[in-house]
């Protein structure tokens, strides 16, 4: 036992010191990795640290991406700084960094599309960045960081190397037509049809709540948003429907936190008047493209006619026309008030520079009238013929077709200008219109039929008499009758037809001349009206027979309608009551329908564009 025991201190005393040893060999690994690793720490920080420096220079560049050249933008002017001088602010404002910034560079780009879709810069065969030329509009902004930072425990420096690319947009509010702009210039009719139309559709007395003091009102699309607890006008308008008197009441609520009391009062007012079960999408009445944010702007005015129509277009029964307030009351016509049917709500786009699309309102006439023909058509001596419908030789029952469509228009916005707003620099907005088939139609029907004596009248031409004469007796012979037997297919008609047209350029809205209540059409149209009638003869479907008494006897022949002077029927047509109540008739559609094309900006060659606010320009995002 004692030789064992003095064994083990033997081997004690011999490693003495080796747990030392280890201990220290372990203490410096450890420490060395430590080193590397708050090195390598540091590397990796002022690699984060360059990314997030690149993009917030990027982004404050890019906010000098306004439409002019990149020398313009380089060298800077009275109202703009230079490039490097918004570089060298925008440094000094995040120089809470890690270690120091070498380099900071930033280059003015056009952008391309790559093979996978991503918009990037275009580069030159190294790989380097191609600047844009001096003459030209730049896309955006390359920004280059470079830093480095002290190694705390190795000799030298970590580097490091970022780039951030970014862009301006540039966007703007307009629409294809404007209610409140038709409303401030087309007095009276424009007025009743619009009062008319939104108390039909909503339940609304407008002359009872007042709105010529909204006119010129917009407000805030972005605050509209928040209050109806949505994110962002573009969440706003991929809102399925809402209550007609929540959208109200929230635009009530956003014109009293911008302070126009007065505006809040009537819009509360509208928001307890219409009928509250009414629902409306606002997704049909509202478009936003890409970029659309914070400044977009609506007319109060234009928000309620859209809504309107909106609701008219939805209606659940099936029941979508809208009362004009107009009425036929003509004579020999039935009674009742024109009516439109609503197909599609007029379209607020609020959007970037090729992405926001707007539309105008689609709207539909269709109406089979009574009318009661008269019974007879007189031509003075010669006589008279039966008037009757078609089918029917005993009916005066007649149907008197009036029809119109409107299909609208639709605009792109592709280009904006944001200027001072003055006669030497103005502001506006470029806009893409093309525009869908317009037809009218007026269409009545009728028939006259009988027998009239055509001696020594011009109705029956010489030249015809003749060459019937020679046919039927085989010489000329004395005439001492001629009777001429009409079945005639005759309509009071008109039609009409512009068919639709894709821009080859833009309608240019510029302030001034134009001043954000006033449209801009694109094409010297009018309205769309009815035109006026005129009488057709329908002769492939009558029949037409002559009789010619001589002294040797009589003798019946046909004969083609268009061989005959019509002149005395015809004129005979135009003074009677069917031609005077079908004009009757029109004149009295024109009354609604003026008004609405005028209220919705369809033209018969075009459409009314308004700029709803000022573009914004040099909205900056990050690209990538």
């Amino acid at each position: 036992m004692k030789r064992a025991i003095q064994r083990r201190r033997r081997r004690d005393r011999h490693e003495t010191g080796a747990v030392a040893v280890f201990v220290a060999v372990t203490s410096l690994l450890l420490v060395t990795m430590g080193a590397f690793a708050v090195d390598l720490g540091m590397q990796r920080v002022v690699r984060s640290d360059m990314q997030a420096l690149a993009d917030v220079v990027a982004i404050d560049a890019a906010r000098l991406l306004d439409g002019r050249t990149a020398q313009q933008v380089t060298s800077g002017d009275p109202t703009h700084d230079s490039l490097d001088e918004v570089v060298a602010a925008s440094l000094s404002r995040n120089r809470s960094r890690v270690g120091q910034v070498r380099d900071l560079t930033p280059t003015l780009v056009t952008l391309t599309t790559d093979t996978r879709g991503a918009r990037v810069p275009v580069r030159d065969p190294a790989g380097d960045p191609v600047p844009v030329p001096a003459d030209q509009v730049p896309d955006a902004v390359l920004v280059t960081a470079t830093g480095s930072v002290d190694f705390a425990f190795a000799v030298g420096e970590g580097q490091a190397t970022r780039s951030a690319l970014a862009n301006a947009s540039t966007y703007a509010c307009f629409r294809l037509g404007s209610f409140a702009a038709a409303l401030d210039t087309g007095g009276t009719p424009v007025g009743d049809v619009f009062d008319a139309m939104v108390k039909d559709a909503l339940g609304l007395n407008l002359k009872a709540v007042g709105y010529q003091g909204l006119l010129r009102t917009t407000l805030d699309l972005g605050q509209l948003a928040a209050r109806l607890g949505i994110g962002s006008p573009q969440e706003l308008a991929s809102l399925g429907a809402v209550r007609v008197a929540d959208l109200l009441d929230a635009s009530a609520h956003v014109l009293g936190q911008e302070g126009n009391s007065s505006a809040q009062a009537e819009v509360l007012s509208m928001a307890r008047g219409v009928t509250q079960s009414l629902r409306v999408d606002v997704g049909q009445i509202l478009s936003v493209g890409d970029g659309s944010v914070l400044e977009g702007r609506l007319n109060v005015v234009d928000l309620l006619g859209s809504v309107a129509l909106g609701v008219g277009a939805v209606v659940s029964n099936g029941n979508n026309f809208l009362d004009t307030g107009v009425a036929w009351s003509t004579p020999h016509v039935s009674s009742g008030n024109i009516e439109l049917r609503a197909i599609e709500a007029p379209q607020q786009a609020c959007g970037t520079v090729g992405s926001a699309v707007a539309r105008t309102a689609q709207v539909a006439l269709a109406a089979d009238l009574g009318f009661t023909l008269p019974n007879k058509l007189g031509l003075g001596s010669l006589g008279s013929l039966d008037v009757s419908i078609p089918t029917d030789p005993t009916s005066k029952n007649g149907t008197l077709r009036v029809a119109a469509t409107l299909a609208g228009a639709s605009g792109r916005l592709v280009s904006a200008t944001c200027g001072g707003g003055t006669a030497t620099d103005p502001e506006g907005i470029g806009v893409m219109i093309d525009t869908n088939l317009l037809t009218t139609e007026v269409s009545l029907p009728f028939r006259l039929r009988g027998t009239i004596d055509t001696t020594g009248s011009s109705i029956l031409p010489g030249t015809v008499l003749n060459d019937l004469l020679s046919s039927l007796f085989g010489l000329l012979a004395t005439v001492t009758k001629v009777e001429v037997t009409f079945d005639v297919m005759a309509r009071t008609s008109v039609a009409s037809s512009t068919p639709g047209s894709v821009a080859t350029a833009p309608t240019n809205y510029l302030v001034p001349p134009r001043d954000y209540s006033d449209v801009e059409s694109s094409a010297a149209g009018s309205p769309v009206a009815l035109p006026s009638a005129g009488v057709v003869l329908d002769a492939a479907q009558s029949t037409v027979s002559v009789r010619i008494s001589t002294l040797t006897g009589a003798r019946t022949s046909t004969v083609s309608l268009t061989q005959l002077n019509l002149a005395p029927i015809l004129n005979a047509l135009t003074s009677s009551v069917i031609t005077t109540s079908t004009a009757s008739v029109i004149a009295n559609v024109n009354k609604a329908l003026v008004p609405v094309s005028s209220l919705l900006g369809i033209r018969t060659a075009g459409a009314d564009l308004l700029a709803v606010t000022p573009p914004v320009c040099g909205h900056p995002s990050l690209v990538g």
